[in-house]
């Protein structure tokens, strides 16, 4: 039946109310969502009367009538932001780290010689990096520094910071005259980058620089490895979240151990990457008892001849019951219970949580948090909950995700069983779609500028399935 002029006029003021509207609505969740419990169930009930009155139509309704434009605003308003972007690259027996933080992008390290031209450019590339804002060389070995000449030639840093001093080889020539007068050695409590931001305050700090300690005084030797430059990165939330990253180089135990003992700043470190490529020569039992992190990072070569990563340090990793995964670039010469065989490692930090993905294993996406709030998901996976006992034999929901242009195919699939309901929800929680198919397959479009990751539950007639895929700009 063909609507009356004034049944689209009714329609289409109420399309113009969401579109004006729905930034105070989802303005309204987050506020909520910053509340106590207690407080947000008292203001739930209100805060519900006053949507159903400015949101006449149903939601998919509305989405029908106008279609991609509305999908796109609803996605891009409520989906939550990657705050801080950590990439540990396979350059196989060597490190390479960049960190994009907010509109900063950082190189740490750069891998053994051609590593840059044959992997670390091209993945810069891919992200869409075209410059860098500054490079640091944890310390002069081949393994860490050999790559760097290339990158700096390719994406001109403004900066490039290194422990200072000279060294003898043909890598650290290379390394210097790429560098040129932009060379730069941070003091060793000098502060990298302090950024104050709408999601909260990002710094960068050194801990360690050419053997000095902070809080201490010098610790190194003539062994190189001992004058790697240690930095820390926090983000405190705008709801006083604290996330923190802390990589050190190949520095040794004996300065590890200084470092955590002085520096009560190191404390409760989410996210580490072991030092010296999991060498027993580092990362003492000190260092994860005080820093207790939730995931670690080693970057190894596969069947490398030094043995890395030794096996007395995945024990002290398999043992700590804060360590969920270990997340290794390769399986190098020793594996444990807990290690994945990663490839490129990449962790996403939201303002409560944050997520690693693989290359090897790119569908998969492990949750972690850091948030003192656990009310919003208390469990370590949000919505990863055991299915529903099917009587009749294995359960099976297939979910495949394609990206095609400027969007990306969500594909479901649920052989022998009827779709009832799909229900997805951003990485706070909150419902940003639902569809009721009836089918046992069907499939649903997302702008990719709605980017982030999302969790999905899928209701049938016989079970309940969950789990979460990620959108990339």
């Amino acid at each position: 039946m063909v609507p009356t002029k004034n049944q689209r006029t009714t329609r289409l003021l109420a399309q113009l109310k969401f579109f004006l509207l729905l930034p105070l609505h989802l303005a309204g969740i987050s506020l909520i969502s910053s509340l106590p419990l207690r407080e947000r169930t008292k203001v739930r009930g209100a805060v519900k009367i006053f949507s159903s009155s400015f949101f006449p139509l149903p939601l998919q309704e509305i989405i029908k009538a106008r279609g991609a434009v509305f999908l796109l605003f609803l996605f891009f308003s409520i989906s939550q932001g990657q705050i801080i972007e950590i990439h540990q690259l396979n350059v196989d027996q060597g490190d390479a780290c960049f960190l994009k933080i907010d509109t900063f992008k950082i190189l740490i390290d750069g891998g053994n010689a051609t590593k840059g031209n044959n992997i670390i450019n091209s993945y810069l590339s891919a992200l869409g990096i075209s410059k860098l804002n500054f490079t640091v060389a944890s310390h002069h070995h081949a393994d860490h520094i050999g790559g760097l000449d290339e990158v700096i030639l390719r994406f001109n840093p403004d900066i490039c910071y290194d422990r200072g001093g000279s060294y003898s080889s043909t890598q650290f020539a290379e390394y210097i005259s790429a560098v040129g007068p932009r060379r730069s050695t941070p003091a060793v409590a000098e502060t990298l980058l302090n950024l104050t931001t709408p999601n909260g305050k990002i710094v960068l700090s050194v801990f360690a620089v050419s053997g000095h300690i902070r809080r201490d005084g010098y610790a190194g030797t003539s062994d190189e490895n001992t004058q790697s430059i240690a930095l820390l990165l926090e983000f405190v939330s705008s709801s006083q979240d604290t996330f923190k990253f802390f990589t050190a180089g190949d520095l040794y135990s004996k300065q590890e151990s200084i470092l955590v003992v002085k520096n009560p700043e190191l404390e409760r470190v989410h996210l580490l990457k072991i030092s010296h490529h999991g060498s027993s020569s580092s990362t003492p039992q000190i260092l994860l008892d005080k820093l207790k992190p939730l995931a670690v990072f080693i970057s190894v070569g596969e069947n490398n001849s030094y043995g890395h990563p030794h096996t007395e340090t995945l024990l002290k990793l398999q043992n700590a019951e804060s360590v969920k995964y270990i997340y290794q670039t390769t399986a190098g010469s020793h594996t444990t219970a807990k290690s994945i065989i990663a490839g490129h490692i990449t962790a996403s930090v939201y303002d409560k949580l944050f997520t690693i993905r693989t290359s090897n294993n790119p569908t998969r996406i492990d949750t972690f948090y850091f948030s003192k709030d656990r009310t919003l998901n208390a469990e370590d996976e949000p919505f990863k909950k055991p299915f529903e006992k099917d009587k009749r034999g294995e359960k099976k929901m297939l979910l495949k995700t394609t990206r095609n242009g400027s969007f990306t195919t969500l594909e479901i699939s649920t052989p022998g069983e009827v779709i009832r309901r799909v229900a997805i929800f951003n990485i706070l929680g909150q419902l940003v779609q639902e569809m009721n198919p009836n089918a046992d397959y069907t499939s649903l479009t997302i702008p990719n500028t709605a980017s982030g990751v999302y969790l999905i539950s899928v209701f049938t007639n016989r079970n309940i399935y969950n789990d979460k895929f990620i959108i990339t700009k």
